[in-house]
């Protein structure tokens, strides 16, 4: 998942395994790392808009309404 958020490439339907296939590859060549090191020494801004982007989507939003419910599950809020 941080591979699709670090790069914003959407998913590819009917094309799962070619997608799959390229995340080795961007692991084992040092790519990621090299991205990743650079978005966290940047201050995170690409990650954070991303994350309170799929913070706020109407799932979560109605999501935490739900878990808020239901008290045995010991729910926890996400991090700002």
């Amino acid at each position: 998942m941080i591979v699709i958020l670090a790069s914003e490439q959407p998913p590819l339907p009917g094309n799962t395994a070619y997608r799959s296939s390229c995340f080795p590859l961007e692991i084992t060549s040092g790519q990621f790392a090299k991205e990743w090191r650079a978005e966290y020494e940047g201050g995170m801004k690409n990650f954070k808009r991303l994350y309170e982007q799929d913070n706020s989507h109407p799932v979560e939003v109605v999501g935490r309404k739900l878990r808020k419910m239901m008290p045995w599950l010991k729910a926890k809020e996400p991090p700002k």
